[in-house]
């Protein structure tokens, strides 16, 4: 979300939100508040990170779909992955470690990604050599 998280700022999950459920017979609301997932965190952070609720569906986040859900959350940061590896940990009762980098921005009028996958592959491969290399400490914090 432009002007709220930087393109590169790592984000550390400390809740995680499954905003696109869609409810036919109850109340998505209720449902929505059931599937979120607390995460902890290390007290202190290992490394420079932003903690985070992240919001989490199975879409790609267009212009159309940040205004929408600014108008529920005014989220910092969203994915498609983390909602269902947190809840599935959550359900298990395994720990989970939820960290990400922020290849892309979108903004109400714009993404920068969007019909730019080059510019998405190369924000990806420097945002996994920097998690990689952060990891061993994440690790060692959080045990």
């Amino acid at each position: 979300m432009e002007g709220r998280i930087k393109r590169f700022d790592v984000v550390a999950a400390e809740k995680v939100v499954i905003y696109d459920i869609a409810e036919a017979v109850g109340d998505s609301k209720v449902a929505i508040t059931d599937y979120s997932t607390t995460l902890p965190l290390p007290a202190r952070l290992p490394v420079p990170a932003v903690k985070v609720t992240m919001y989490s569906a199975d879409r790609d986040l267009t212009p159309a779909g940040l205004r929408e859900l600014d108008a529920a959350y005014q989220p910092v940061v969203a994915d498609w992955e983390s909602g269902a590896i947190a809840w599935v940990a959550h359900r298990n009762a395994t720990p989970v470690l939820i960290l990400r980098g922020v290849t892309d921005l979108v903004n109400s009028d714009n993404g920068e990604a969007h019909g730019n996958p080059q510019l998405f592959a190369d924000n990806t491969i420097r945002v996994m050599r920097n998690l990689v290399g952060l990891l061993p400490k994440w690790l060692a914090a959080w045990r």
